[in-house]
């Protein structure tokens, strides 16, 4: 497997079946958080721990926060990917069948 330096500038295996982030600046979060959820999900929710929280959630926060600069800096709102993910139909596929928990 080909590695290649990230925009941190630190040595990581590339894999080329992982999709990388809406920016490159991004991408190094990304797959942190992507190994991250990936380990707590093989190693503890499928085994049945899953009440235990996610330890992943200071490195999603970042994420979060890059994509969501990134996203600005290419005039797309937030708000408004939000607002459409609402209203999507696509919806009907997540676990709470796009509910948000009221009738």
């Amino acid at each position: 497997m080909a590695e290649s330096k990230g925009e941190s500038g630190k040595l990581m295996d590339h894999n080329p079946k992982v999709m990388d982030s809406l920016d490159k600046k991004c991408n190094d979060l990304k797959h942190a958080y992507d190994s991250c959820f990936n380990s707590w999900f093989s190693e503890k929710f499928l085994k049945g721990n899953y009440k235990e929280a996610i330890p992943c959630e200071s490195i999603l926060k970042m994420y979060s926060d890059c994509v969501k600069e990134a996203m600005k800096a290419r005039n797309m709102d937030p708000v408004l990917y939000a607002k459409h993910w609402e209203e999507s139909p696509m919806r009907k596929f997540t676990d709470n069948g796009g509910k948000n928990g009221t009738t």
